[in-house]
């Protein structure tokens, strides 16, 4: 029987997400496998303990711990989803550069331009531009966010 490694995030445990990795398990066992489930955290100690790598055909990561994930691509392990995906899924300005990249249709999109926390856009003057080149309503989503969350529909 095949063996995977199911690594999640340990501190985003709420009934949706267990219910979600109980899914998961049962759909491996369904097709003869079995899946552990580990956290991140769980897993950060243990690959610098009795963990072996070779014990594990596969593993399903279900997190955006890029760092875990290049370590454990590094140690040889199979990932589904690499680190490489999850850094361009979990940037949304990297996710809209590859989809151009491969001409796959999207809405029309403008990335604002970069800026710093410490700075913000004191001349918001793009914006403008942005609304008049697309049209209102216009969607405004943040580069990083999950779930719906950090996005915005702007009328004006």
């Amino acid at each position: 029987m095949d063996k995977g490694l199911l690594v999640v995030n340990a501190f985003l445990r709420t009934n949706k997400f267990d219910e979600l990795y109980t899914f998961l398990r049962d759909a491996a066992e369904s097709e003869g496998m079995q899946l552990e489930v580990m956290t991140n955290a769980e897993l950060v100690c243990a690959l610098e303990g009795d963990l072996s790598p070779a014990d594990y055909q596969f593993v399903v990561f279900w997190d955006k711990d890029i760092l875990l994930a290049q370590r454990l691509e590094q140690l040889g392990m199979r990932l589904f989803n690499s680190a490489r995906s999850i850094a361009l899924c979990d940037d949304k300005s990297l996710t809209w550069l590859a989809l151009r990249e491969h001409d796959i249709p999207m809405p029309r999109t403008v990335p604002a331009p970069k800026t710093f926390p410490a700075i913000g856009y004191p001349d918001t003057a793009f914006a403008k531009e942005i609304g008049k080149t697309l049209g209102y309503p216009v969607v405004v989503k943040e580069c990083y966010g999950s779930f719906g969350q950090q996005v915005y529909l702007c009328q004006t």
